[in-house]
C-alpha cells in the first residue's frame, strides 16, 4: 500500500506513445491542411461566380467559361473539367454548378488520406 503513494509521472513507455500519437495527429493535420485551403478556394470561386452580376440569366457556355477560368487563375489543381458540371434548371432561367471530387493524399508508407467533397450552387435568376 505504502509503494503506491510513492509513485508519481509517467513510464517512459508512455510518455513515447503520446509523443508518437501526437507526431502522427500532427502529421495528418499538416497532410490536410492543403486540402482543405483548395476546397476552399474552390467554394469562394463558385460563390464568385453565384454573386457575379454579369453571370445573371448568362448561358451555359460563359458560366462554364468563368468558372474555368477563375479555377485557372487560382492555381486550383484537384478540382479537373470532369468533376464539375452546370445543368439547366428546369423553368426558371437559372443554372447549378455541382461539383464533386476526391483528393488522396500520401500519409506515411503506404498509407493514403482521403477526402470527399460535394458541393451544389444555383447561379442566375
Amino acid at each position: 500500500m505504502n509503494s503506491f503513494r510513492k509513485q508519481h509521472g509517467m513510464s517512459m513507455l508512455g510518455g513515447l506513445v503520446i509523443v508518437m500519437m501526437s507526431a502522427v495527429l500532427l502529421i495528418t493535420a499538416l497532410k490536410l491542411a492543403p486540402v482543405y485551403m483548395e476546397y476552399y478556394k474552390v467554394v469562394d470561386i463558385v460563390d464568385q461566380v453565384k454573386q457575379d452580376p454579369a453571370l445573371k440569366g448568362a448561358p451555359k457556355d460563359k458560366i462554364l467559361i468563368a468558372l474555368a477560368k477563375r479555377l485557372n487563375t487560382n492555381d486550383v489543381r484537384s478540382l479537373t473539367r470532369d468533376d464539375y458540371r452546370v445543368t439547366k434548371i428546369q423553368g426558371r432561367n437559372a443554372y447549378e454548378i455541382e461539383f464533386y471530387y476526391v483528393v488522396s493524399t500520401p500519409l506515411f508508407g503506404n498509407l493514403s488520406i482521403v477526402a470527399e467533397f460535394q458541393r451544389k450552387e444555383e447561379v442566375g435568376e
